[in-house]
C-alpha cells in the first residue's frame, strides 16, 4: 500500500486503471510520516544504569553527564530484525520524501521551535516563492518537478551550487531525483533565510535534513 504513494508524491496525481476506463485524481498534498527506526523503538539509544537518574543519549555520547557512568544500549534488536524492519519503505519511496530526519530522546534545550517564530518564517519564505512564480503554474519550490524548471524562474547563479551538488551526486551514487530534490531543499532554507544566493551552509543542511547524511537512511539500499 505504501508503495502506492510514490506516483501520488511524483506527479501529485493519482490515476485508478480499469478495463473499460482510466480516471485521474488530483493529489497535490503535504506528507507527515513517522516509524520507529526499530521494532523496539530505540535504535542507537543508550541509557544510564543508575535506576534514579533519567538521562538518555544517542550512540556518539555513552557515559552518563550526570553519573560518569557507562551507558546501557536500550536496543535489544538484533541485526537480522532491523534491516527487516527498514525495508518496509523501498529506496525509491524514501527518495520521494524530502526531509527525512532520525529523532532521539536527547534533550533540544535552546532551540527556537516556537509555532509563532516557525509560521513567521515560512510565511515569508513562501511569499518569496510566490513572488518568484507569479504567472506560472507553481507556488513554492515543492511544486518543481525538476532543477530545469527552477533555473526558468530563479535567475540567480547557481553553477557552483550545482557543480557541488553533481560531484556528491557521483561520489555516493545518488540519483537525478535525489540531486533535483537537494537543489530545491537546498533554495528553500535559502529562501527561509531571505537569501537570494544558494550558500554552501544551506547545501549541507539540506543533505543533514534529507536524510543523506545519515549512516540509518543508507542502510535501506
Amino acid at each position: 500500500m505504501l508503495e502506492h504513494l510514490r506516483t501520488a508524491l511524483n506527479d501529485k496525481a493519482y490515476t485508478i486503471n480499469r478495463v473499460a476506463t482510466s480516471v485521474k485524481y488530483p493529489a497535490s498534498f503535504i506528507l507527515m510520516a513517522s516509524m520507529n527506526p526499530c521494532k523496539c523503538g530505540n535504535f542507537g539509544l543508550y541509557k544510564c544504569p543508575n535506576k534514579d537518574c533519567f538521562e538518555f543519549s544517542p550512540e556518539s555520547l555513552k557515559v552518563c553527564k550526570k553519573c560518569k557512568k557507562k551507558m546501557v544500549r536500550m536496543c535489544h534488536c538484533i541485526n537480522r530484525e532491523i534491516d527487516l524492519y527498514r525495508k518496509k519503505l523501498s529506496k525509491p519511496l524514501l527518495e520521494r520524501i524530502d526531509i527525512k530526519i532520525l529523532i532521539t530522546k536527547s534533550k533540544t534545550d535552546g532551540w527556537d521551535y516556537a509555532t509563532s517564530s516557525v509560521k513567521k518564517k515560512i510565511e515569508k519564505a513562501r511569499k518569496i516563492q510566490q513572488n518568484r512564480y507569479k504567472g506560472s503554474p507553481y507556488s513554492c519550490n515543492g511544486d518543481i518537478p525538476r532543477k530545469a524548471e527552477l533555473f526558468k524562474y530563479d535567475k540567480t547563479n547557481h553553477e557552483t551550487i550545482m557543480n557541488k551538488i553533481k560531484e556528491k551526486g557521483e561520489k555516493n551514487g545518488w540519483s537525478w531525483r535525489v540531486q533535483d530534490k537537494l537543489l530545491l531543499v537546498s533554495r528553500t532554507i535559502a529562501d527561509i533565510e531571505e537569501n537570494a544566493t544558494i550558500l554552501n551552509k544551506h547545501l549541507e543542511l539540506a543533505e543533514d535534513i534529507m536524510g543523506l547524511n545519515n549512516e540509518y537512511f543508507h542502510m535501506f539500499e
